[in-house]
């Protein structure tokens, strides 16, 4: 959704800069981040990176999209208090299914851009490490290097992933005690219980905001009516919309099969996921 947003003219899009979070998170093994970690020196600190990232002077609202921001609401708000959030719900089996090939990196889509992977070796893995390594917002100060043997960990497992394929290397966001499920678990039951943590999370703090800081959009609407999605995320937003606006908005918008996994998937993997997470599923209204 992020992209497809981004061309809206009062919409600052600033992708995935997990840089940004990098200094609260330290070298803990998860993405979880309290309120109270939200120090004075912190919010200086990423209001000055994202300031910098964002051509903010013309933009109406700045959008991150980082999936690991459903483990540190109460912190985000925390740093922003005006913040508004959109929680986009995707049926969870398929995303079980769509992790799967990102971790294993087993989808012809994964972990790089169509023009990327199009490439020749060589050329992939400078492009890749030009592209990914954002190093001018990611080492913007001398305190800032003593990531470097962290980030240089996570550039080396990108490439593992990309290359070999390691599934045993996490992808996505990380919940406390992802390795142990990992362990445990089958991958595809893994990414399932990845994706109801992650959504639970998000669902939990949801209930100490006010209603009118959260909207709730299922995937596969927007895939159907992009044009109703984005009437009601501009509503929400405040930010003004014409007819040309959305229909230029929305062209980008590929309508696809939603319910792959029951396709693609055997009956027992298809019950391996569904006997980790069938519970919320229903909840978020699934059959």
């Amino acid at each position: 959704m992020g992209p497809t947003l981004s061309r809206h003219p009062e919409i600052c899009y600033i992708g995935e800069p997990d840089y940004i979070w990098q200094e609260a998170l330290g070298c803990q093994l998860n993405d979880v981040l309290l309120r109270k970690d939200a120090t004075r020196q912190l919010k200086i600190s990423i209001h000055k990176r994202i300031a910098d990232l964002a051509d903010i002077e013309n933009a109406e609202v700045i959008l991150e999209k980082s999936p690991s921001n459903c483990f540190r609401i109460p912190f985000l708000v925390e740093v922003f208090p005006n913040a508004k959030f959109i929680h986009l719900i995707r049926d969870g089996s398929e995303v079980a299914l769509s992790a799967s090939k990102e971790w294993s990196a087993s989808s012809s889509n994964a972990l790089d851009s169509k023009d990327i992977r199009e490439l020749n070796i060589y050329k992939r893995f400078i492009r890749t490490i030009i592209e990914e390594g954002e190093f001018k917002n990611r080492f913007n100060s001398f305190s800032d290097f003593k990531y470097f043997p962290l980030y240089t960990l996570k550039l080396i497992n990108f490439f593992r992933r990309q290359f070999l394929g390691n599934d045993v290397i996490s992808w996505g966001p990380k919940f406390p005690g992802i390795r142990q499920v990992k362990k445990n678990f089958s991958l595809l039951e893994t990414c399932a219980i990845q994706w109801e943590r992650s959504v639970l999370a998000a669902e939990n703090a949801f209930f100490s905001l006010e209603s009118n800081k959260v909207c709730r959009l299922y995937y596969e609407d927007f895939i159907e009516e992009p044009i109703q999605c984005l009437l009601e995320i501009s509503d929400f937003l405040s930010l003004a919309t014409d007819e040309e606006t959305l229909e230029k908005i929305s062209s980008s918008v590929v309508n696809r099969n939603t319910s792959k996994w029951e396709s693609v998937l055997n009956l027992e993997q298809q019950n391996a996921i569904l006997n980790q997470i069938s519970f919320t599923i229903k909840r978020l209204g699934y059959n």
